[in-house]
């Protein structure tokens, strides 16, 4: 597949790569379980919601979609990305994109990954739940945890808290 932009990957070279992409977000590196996948395009016109948290930049229209837009930076830091390209993520209660500072453009495992994010810790996250974006509603990501161990911490401190 030819690709329009640099941040765009095609979802079959994801599976054919690996079970990780590879993505930046506010100087961490975030591993997402291709699971979590549909597509990573280049970010389009974003429309604030007002009264909105944070890490909720707003709605963007994908593939005829409106999307739920999370700042990936927020969610894993206290800094936001730079938005440079949007992850688009399947199998959660609310339709919802990620915005990274870049698609790195690697597959394979999350060994040098600063986050590792698989399907049901996203899904289970209270970010990705339905009226979470509401600033009232909002969890502090900083809280959350993946897999039991907080967001930010690597796949082998994961593995050594286990």
């Amino acid at each position: 597949m030819m690709r329009d932009s640099p941040h765009e990957t095609d979802p079959a070279e994801l599976d054919a790569g690996g079970s990780w992409l590879h993505v930046a977000a506010a100087n961490h590196v975030v591993a997402l379980h291709f699971d979590l996948i549909e597509e990573v395009v280049d970010p389009g016109p974003v429309v604030r919601v007002p009264g909105a948290a944070a890490w909720c930049l707003g709605l963007v229209s994908v593939g005829g979609q409106l999307l739920t837009l999370v700042d990936a930076g927020l969610l894993f830091s206290d800094r936001p990305s730079q938005h440079r390209a949007v992850v688009v993520l399947t199998g959660l209660a609310v339709k919802t994109a990620l915005a990274v500072d870049e698609n790195l453009l690697t597959h394979g495992d999350d060994a040098h990954a600063d986050v590792r994010i698989e399907a049901q810790a996203l899904a289970d996250h209270p970010a990705f739940q339905p009226g979470a974006a509401l600033a009232t509603n909002s969890p502090r990501a900083e809280g959350a945890t993946c897999h039991g161990a907080p967001w930010g911490t690597s796949p082998a401190s994961q593995e050594s808290a286990r």
